[in-house]
């Protein structure tokens, strides 16, 4: 599948409503996020000095827990009516994302891990197109980290896909990184190189 945008299209999910995080104190809700058309509501909690909990409730069951030692950076949802939630976070896996998808059918709720990743580099999640950008193989410029890779992870309404994978050449900087998305029309310094 083709992904056919312009480079003046891209939503970063940042921008999309996300939750105020609550003080960080140990034994406290870190944040809350309610998704009332799924009959959710997901929250996070300290339980302790070095470990936090995301627990989805679907009409008043706990659905799914995911467990980490990264410290909450937001949470955020993929869209005002979408069905899957952002978290962002810092710590031990340096940057790390994990988006989880809940589906409702006639035999009840199920909620999926989709993407988890983590790296010296921060994760651009976009959301025209639905596409998480994770990179990889950074190396140390100076006192920055800078990737020299990109995978680009494209929705396809169930999971995240391996789109594609490019190399970044010498000329690619990371300020240029969304060319990869479309390279045949707009220059890029990075390679597409075979997925496997």
């Amino acid at each position: 599948m083709r992904i056919a945008i312009g480079i003046a299209t891209f939503v970063v999910v940042f921008i999309l409503p996300s939750i105020a995080l609550a003080p960080n104190a140990g034994g406290q809700t870190l944040a809350e996020l309610r998704l009332p058309n799924l009959g959710c509501d997901v929250v996070v909690n300290e339980t302790d000095e070095s470990n936090r909990r995301l627990t989805i409730s679907c009409r008043s069951k706990v659905v799914f827990n995911y467990s980490t030692e990264d410290h909450l950076v937001d949470l955020s949802r993929d869209s005002s009516g979408g069905t899957r939630v952002i978290a962002r976070w810092e710590g031990t896996r340096l940057f790390h994302v994990t988006i989880f998808s809940i589906k409702t059918t006639n035999t009840g709720i199920t909620v999926s891990t989709v993407i988890d990743r983590d790296g010296r580099v921060a994760s651009d999640i976009l959301t025209n197109p639905d596409v998480v950008l994770a990179f990889g193989d950074e190396r140390l410029v100076g006192d920055v980290w800078t990737p020299t890779a990109t995978d680009v992870y494209e929705w396809d309404g169930d999971a995240y896909k391996l789109y594609g994978r490019w190399k970044w050449g010498g000329g690619m900087s990371f300020k240029n990184r969304f060319c990869v998305l479309d390279a045949k029309s707009v220059p890029c310094p990075a390679a597409q190189i075979t997925v496997k």
